[in-house]
């Protein structure tokens, strides 16, 4: 017991706390600070994106595409919405400034994560000008994740659309997601 204690000027809800009322560090009020800029440096919203999500990149919507840039290693887009029942075929428009490698991985329906090899299509891309792809995926029960992930660059890769085709039932059903 602290013999100098005088319980009457004590006040527990003030310790730690400066004269002239709480201090907070620059670096958190740096950290409320809003963000500003166009919208083309900022993420893409939610509802243009269709379902899918940028992981290690920033998307974006100029001129009728969605932009991709890579801020990381591995720069991809993904979507665990993917309908497509039994086997079937991806295919995408894309458009590149540069030349460079990207590729494509799946999920299968029953899989709780993605294998560590295999389930993967790479693709080649030339610059400057807009090419399709198409992948076979040879998934029996189908697949309901897919990443594409973007040849990694600075600029700004393009994409039209995606589409995936799958025979189910006895007729081909798709779905198309126009950017």
């Amino acid at each position: 017991m602290n013999p100098n204690f005088d319980p009457g000027v004590f006040h527990p809800e003030k310790i730690g706390v400066q004269a002239g009322g709480l201090k907070m560090p620059p670096a958190f009020k740096a950290s409320l600070k809003k963000t500003t800029g166009s919208p083309t440096d900022q993420q893409a919203p939610r509802k243009e994106m269709l379902g899918w999500v940028a992981k290690n990149a920033k998307a974006s919507f100029k001129d009728g595409g969605l932009k991709v840039i890579s801020v990381g290693k591995k720069s991809f887009i993904a979507s665990a919405k993917i309908p497509a029942r039994g086997p079937g075929v991806l295919r995408f428009r894309m458009r590149s400034p540069k030349s460079g490698e990207g590729q494509i991985q799946w999920r299968a329906k029953g899989q709780a994560s993605f294998p560590e090899s295999g389930q993967v299509h790479p693709f080649s891309v030339e610059g400057g000008a807009w090419q399709e792809h198409e992948v076979d995926i040879n998934e029996k029960e189908g697949i309901v994740h897919l990443r594409l992930f973007v040849p990694q660059q600075k600029q700004p890769i393009e994409i039209d659309w995606i589409e995936i085709s799958w025979q189910g039932n006895d007729e081909t059903k798709s779905q198309r997601w126009d950017f």
